[in-house]
């Protein structure tokens, strides 16, 4: 189908714009925006998605304040009008983009209302792709970037009015089945100078699929995040973190001093890069960091995440494949990043291993 912004020189393939890069039908292009005060006194999440293949758009509102939570959707159809950024009392729109949006809500039976203009406050952080399947399903292939700002105008709720408020806007497009997201932890705090914005998925017996995030400062260099670590107790029966703490892994550097992440000149190190803190984008993303921050090597083991100390019994081995995935796109990144030198050593531990895919490895 032909809509109105296929006159623009804006295609990507040989298909209307109408026509995206699956037939999954969780194929979703979408945003949202987290709103609170800066005394903790409420916390707002308000966004919109389009879902192409099943050609329907849907908006919400979860908000917390005071004990009570609220809840409010909107689904509309889609008819060939992705650009119009709106359902039911929900409406959003694009300013300046990249700095800028207008955000209008309304929920007139929980006493939600809002008209707030967002503006950027530190530059977007683009995470590294991300990509997963699970027992023959597709969960997630989807690109998304994250952009900390405040928010101009006033949002009423429960009778209070809030003004002076700050947070964080979400952008993504791609596949997310969440129904077969197993567990996730989003990270998405205000600091006086910086923002700091992660994610992390993980299996339910603690593999992790998926870390990435960043120290945004709102001028000066970004320092990704290398290693997220969490404790948390849930509510019984739920997902929902009753109580969290998290212990989070950059670069040199000092976030409490602003102390930005520097090249120091000594003799060459190598490094222990575990497992790979995931699968092979982690890899990826890992690498980078050690290649450009000028150590000489890595070692990258083949346990199945998380890994056991070597003194510990009951070790599981990943497959051959996937190990060798791990090599290869760790030695292809070095070599973009014009660094043939870097040194990948390749570790094991089928001889103590148990459980292990392919116990026979030529040892």
């Amino acid at each position: 189908m032909v809509s109105r912004f296929d006159d623009f020189l804006i295609h990507q393939t040989e298909q209307t714009l109408a026509s995206v890069a699956s037939d999954h039908p969780e194929w979703q292009d979408r945003f949202y925006f987290n709103v609170h005060d800066r005394n903790g006194e409420f916390a707002l999440i308000t966004g919109l998605g389009a879902f192409p293949n099943r050609k329907m758009s849907q908006a919400y509102i979860f908000a917390a304040h005071a004990g009570q939570h609220y809840a409010y959707l909107q689904v509309r159809p889609l008819n060939n009008d992705r650009e119009l950024m709106k359902a039911g009392t929900l409406s959003f729109n694009v300013i300046e983009p990249l700095k800028s949006w207008a955000l209008d809500i309304e929920d007139e039976a929980s006493g939600i209302s809002g008209s707030l203009v967002f503006k950027e406050r530190c530059p977007l952080y683009r995470f590294s792709p991300i990509e997963w399947e699970n027992n023959g399903h597709q969960v997630v292939r989807q690109m998304h970037y994250t952009q900390a700002g405040l928010y101009e105008g006033s949002l009423t709720i429960a009778g209070r009015t809030f003004t002076d408020l700050i947070g964080m806007r979400d952008r993504s497009w791609g596949i997310r089945d969440m129904a077969r997201v197993p567990f996730w932890v989003w990270i998405s705090a205000q600091f006086e100078s910086f923002s700091i914005s992660a994610w992390l998925w993980e299996t339910p017996e603690g593999e992790v699929i998926h870390a990435d995030g960043a120290l945004i400062p709102e001028s000066g260099e970004v320092r990704p995040v290398t290693k997220i670590e969490h404790e948390l107790e849930l509510w019984p029966g739920t997902k929902r973190p009753k109580i969290g703490q998290f212990q989070l892994t950059m670069a040199v550097g000092d976030p409490e001093k602003g102390i930005a992440p520097k090249h120091l000149h000594i003799p060459p190190v190598v490094v222990d890069m575990d497992g790979g803190y995931g699968n092979i984008f982690n890899v990826q993303r890992t690498t980078e960091l050690y290649v450009t921050a000028g150590v000489a090597g890595a070692h990258i083991e083949d346990q199945v995440l998380p890994k056991r100390c070597g003194h510990i019994g009951g070790k599981a081995l990943v497959p051959v494949s996937e190990m060798l995935g791990k090599l290869r796109m760790a030695r292809n990144v070095a070599a973009d990043l014009g660094n043939e030198d870097f040194v990948i050593i390749a570790r094991t531990d089928g001889v103590s291993a148990v459980d292990a895919p392919e116990p026979a490895r030529g040892l």
